[in-house]
């Protein structure tokens, strides 16, 4: 009597195909998140004429961080009235509008440091 191996379900080729696929993918979305992180990094960092301090840095402590998220959403609401050069400085995609996009990438550049 022969025995009969049971079929594989997935084939040593298969599995390494998927492997494969699988780096090359969490590699691209790697990179793609440090690209995100100095594209980012770099619209905090440009200037803003007669502003004083960096882009995001919206109550003026030096630092942008969570805090200036939170005054650029009281601003967006309604809650607070910015001074010309908060108005600015929250402005991070130079739209000329304190929108919840602004307090948005300065929460990004803050999480991908």
């Amino acid at each position: 009597m022969t025995k009969k191996h049971p079929r594989r379900f997935l084939s040593t080729r298969l599995v390494r195909s998927i492997a494969l696929g699988t780096l090359c993918i969490i590699g691209s979305f790697a990179l793609g998140i440090e690209t995100t992180k100095e594209h980012l990094d770099t619209a905090l960092r440009a200037d803003v004429s007669q502003a004083d301090g960096p882009v995001g840095d919206v109550n003026g402590d030096g630092t942008v961080d969570i805090k200036d998220v939170i005054l650029i959403l009281e601003f967006e609401q309604g809650l607070s009235t910015p001074t010309t050069d908060q108005r600015k400085l929250a402005d991070v995609d130079h739209d000329y509008r304190i929108t919840v996009q602004d307090a948005l990438r300065i929460a990004r550049a803050i999480a991908l440091r």
